[in-house]
């Protein structure tokens, strides 16, 4: 897939409601997306807070299986209208793969030259920033992803006269972001609140097996 391309499928997706609704989270702003473990993250949030109990559809659908639920939903969506933005995706599937014991949900662009290109929102909750895979076999084996804004710096955008305008000003590195030292800070602060939130949930757990 062409930058410019991607460019605007990204654009698209980020203007939906629902995709803005199931992504909306602290921890995009907290997490560098490079890590990718944002949504990791959040998981365990929802399995301490739910453990025992049956998940309100809300959380499902903010895992990674409903997050590929719905950037299927609207991929689908846009080919039916005939968006001429997604004019070269054929179709669009979900799949899972495992790795070490876990398990991992996304949705697979089929392209109509036969490529595939996996957009995994889960890994940085960033409707802004997902992670990106050049194809299906590269995201089975969590190999080569790397967030959207690198992935345009490295093949940037070409306009007709084939001259360089970069990636789109919304995911340029700096362009909100506050200053480095402190970005750090503030990352390894939520990070340790966090871990300490999810210690006092297993406390509580504990206290109530015993009783």
């Amino acid at each position: 897939m062409d930058s410019l391309e991607l460019t605007k499928i990204l654009k698209r997706l980020k203007d939906n409601p629902e995709i803005l609704r199931i992504l909306d989270t602290d921890l995009d702003d907290v997490l560098p997306d490079k890590l990718g473990w944002a949504g990791t993250i959040r998981n365990a949030i929802y399995r301490l807070q739910y453990l025992g109990d049956d998940k309100p559809l809300e959380v499902e659908e903010r895992i990674c299986t409903g997050i590929a639920f719905w950037v299927k939903t609207v991929v689908d969506k846009e080919i039916k209208a005939r968006n001429p933005d997604f004019i070269n995706i054929e179709s669009v599937y979900i799949e899972e793969r495992i790795i070490n014991g876990w398990h991992h949900t996304t949705s697979v662009l089929k392209m109509k030259n036969g490529e595939t290109f996996v957009l995994d929102y889960h890994q940085t909750l960033n409707p802004e920033n997902p992670m990106v895979y050049k194809s299906y076999e590269d995201w089975k084996n969590e190999k080569g992803g790397q967030t959207a804004e690198d992935y345009l710096k490295e093949h940037p955008v070409l306009n007709e006269n084939k001259v360089n305008v970069g990636p789109p000003e919304s995911i340029q590195s700096g362009a909100s972001a506050p200053a480095s030292g402190s970005q750090s800070a503030n990352v390894f602060t939520r990070i340790a609140e966090l871990l300490a939130e999810i210690d006092q949930k297993i406390q509580r757990v504990q206290a109530n097996l015993q009783v």
